[in-house]
């Protein structure tokens, strides 16, 4: 399965509507040159894995060295300042309202907290009542 003609000839005219496109199609797909070609796919891998860890252990590293009440509040605190950060980063690099955006980040990270610990309390409540 290809693209059509139509497909085919919109594409050919998009690109030749800018000179720049037409630089940047050639060195990335047909030169193979520029910054995507000399990365390896397994090293990206890896420091993608790396980073996963780091993020995923910054709410939980609390627990490992503080009684379960400081911990729970650090956790909270430390796990809010990142995702923070993270909306920053995200306004920044996407031109927006960095605050907008801080906000946006800290609103879905929390929805997506209430969200797990909602199901958390349905899956006990089916298995305690099992």
């Amino acid at each position: 399965m290809g693209f059509s003609d139509a497909d085919a000839s919109a594409i050919v005219a998009a690109i030749q509507r800018t000179p720049d496109a037409q630089v940047n199609f050639a060195s990335a797909f047909v030169l193979q040159i520029g910054a995507s070609a000399t990365r390896n796919p397994v090293v990206q891998s890896l420091w993608m894995f790396i980073a996963d860890l780091l993020a995923a252990s910054v709410p939980v590293l609390p627990f490992a060295f503080l009684p379960l009440g400081p911990a729970r509040s650090v956790s909270i605190g430390l796990t809010s300042v990142l995702l923070l950060l993270l909306g920053l980063g995200r306004g920044l690099v996407g031109r927006r309202n960095v605050g907008v955006t801080m906000l946006e980040t800290l609103v879905i990270a929390a929805a997506a907290a209430g969200a797990g610990l909602l199901i958390g309390q349905l899956i006990t409540r089916w298995v305690g009542g099992a």
